[in-house]
């Protein structure tokens, strides 16, 4: 593996650890309805396997 995949990993790992905590900031704040919790927490979870599956190809 080189040089660019080790930081194209590291950025979308970065990225989407991002994406995760607003969303669930999101989500415990504004007290949102229960379709869009329920669409973020599916999407959170999306996310994390196919993170998992990315880094366990490598």
């Amino acid at each position: 593996m080189n040089t660019f995949d080790k930081t194209l990993r590291l950025l979308t790992l970065i990225a989407a650890t991002f994406t995760v905590i607003l969303s669930v900031k999101a989500v415990m704040d504004n007290g949102l309805g229960s379709w869009v919790s329920t669409s973020t927490g599916l999407f959170i979870a999306v996310l994390i396997t196919s993170l998992l599956k990315t880094y366990n190809k490598g």
